[in-house]
């Protein structure tokens, strides 16, 4: 099943850290990833957000990310 859309939030100074939005249905899996030096993003934590909970996961989780 192919994504019906997706969007990054780009964290940090430098966009350490990103965090990847993939909307499936009703619901978004979010994968935040991190670069370290010059090697490739590597995900660290995934997530799974309802539609309804996006504004609230951006607010609060994606916001406190440096």
């Amino acid at each position: 099943m192919q994504p019906s859309c997706y969007f990054q939030i780009p964290r940090g100074n430098t966009a350490v850290y990103v965090f990847v939005f993939y909307l499936y249905g009703s619901t978004y899996n979010v994968l935040l990833k991190q670069k370290l030096g010059s090697s490739p993003y590597k995900t660290i934590g995934t997530y799974r957000v309802p539609i309804a909970q996006l504004q609230t996961f951006i607010n609060t989780t994606v916001a406190n990310v440096y």
